[in-house]
């Protein structure tokens, strides 16, 4: 039996809608990746490009993706990852 009269148990067990910010900022950030990986075609070489898509990546939880470009970048330039 729901709690409030007014709900059915359907209504009452379905999942509560996604936060429409959540769902406009992972919006965000997948145009992001996409706009960055677009630069990265346009100059393959780029560190700034690429360091800006390994945050973006980052940003949106995809840590794994995120450290493999950190690397790429580290291969391009060591003094970008590790400027001391």
């Amino acid at each position: 039996m729901a709690v409030n009269p007014d709900v059915d148990d359907a209504e009452a067990s379905a999942a509560p809608p996604r936060d429409l910010a959540l769902e406009k900022a992972i919006e965000v950030l997948e145009d992001a990746i996409d706009l960055q990986r677009k630069a990265l075609a346009a100059d393959p070489l780029s560190v700034p490009s690429r360091h800006n898509l390994a945050v973006w990546l980052y940003l949106a939880g995809r840590t794994n993706e995120a450290h493999d470009v950190l690397l790429e970048v580290r291969d391009l330039d060591p003094a970008a990852i590790n400027p001391g």
